[in-house]
């Protein structure tokens, strides 16, 4: 879960007996964290490096944190298996080998994104890693006209 305070936004634990602690307190903004599927590890979102990179630390303890994404990543999912991670950057959608020994491969741009809306919760992957789903966004499903109406507090009811 994340939690917004003085410094950012936070990531922490909400434990089985309803106890919350902290898992990363740090002047950056951590979030989108995820268990990977054996509870082992954390991917997360930070923007410590001035913008948002995708990172895995153990868990719990936290130690071996690794940095996974290479220009940027946000949105991290894990394969059902734990032997991948998939990442959101630029416009296209990647994945990386998570090595047993706790090292990353290189990333792998799997899907072309730029006609898929892709922001908060908008995508996942089959079970089977083969598959992702998304919504798509088509041509004429963006507005061109945005009307905007200030003072409509005043307007006759």
């Amino acid at each position: 879960m994340e939690q917004l305070n003085d410094t950012g936004r936070d990531l922490w634990v909400l434990e089985p007996d309803g106890q919350v602690r902290p898992l990363r307190v740090t002047a950056a903004n951590d979030t989108e964290g995820r268990f990977s599927p054996d509870g082992t590890r954390v991917a997360y979102a930070s923007d410590e490096s001035g913008r948002y990179e995708v990172y895995v630390q153990a868990y719990p303890g936290g130690g071996n944190r690794i940095l996974v994404s290479a220009g940027g990543g946000f949105q991290p999912r894990w394969a059902r298996d734990g032997r991948e991670l998939f990442y959101v950057t630029g416009d296209a959608i990647v994945g990386v080998e998570m090595r047993p020994d706790g090292t990353v491969g290189a990333p792998r741009r799997l899907v072309d994104r730029s006609n898929y809306f892709i922001k908060f919760e908008s995508y996942d992957v089959s079970p089977d890693g083969r598959r992702f789903l998304m919504i798509r966004r088509d041509e004429g499903s963006v507005p061109r006209q945005l009307n905007v109406i200030l003072n409509w507090s005043a307007l006759p009811r």
